[in-house]
């Protein structure tokens, strides 16, 4: 059994995100929503459910980015963090994306 505390996540994604900038793609990363926008997310209480037929989530990057361009600029309320974690979700699966094309 594998555990990890909430510090120790948030360690291992600036660890992460940092050698995006040690290590920069080949090509630029830009969300342009006139190229991509709407992308499928598996619910989260199906994901970690773990049920037969997962619910599909049609979402996209210009939500999220405006989402979380309102909460940073704003107060978030603790109550809601869920919810800007599930926009970032969304961006990070984007750059991952991005960069599983840019690997040769």
């Amino acid at each position: 059994m594998t555990t990890a505390d909430l510090g120790e996540i948030i360690t291992l994604a600036r660890k992460v995100l940092d050698l995006t900038t040690i290590i920069p793609p080949t090509k630029p990363i830009r969300v342009d929503t006139s190229q991509v926008d709407e992308y499928w997310l598996v619910a989260p209480s199906d994901a970690f459910g773990v049920v037969e037929n997962p619910k599909l989530l049609l979402r996209t990057l210009g939500d999220d980015l405006e989402e979380l361009r309102a909460s940073v600029d704003g107060d978030i309320d603790e109550r809601f963090l869920w919810h800007e974690l599930q926009h970032l979700t969304g961006l990070l699966s984007f750059i991952s994306f991005e960069l599983t094309r840019q690997t040769p």
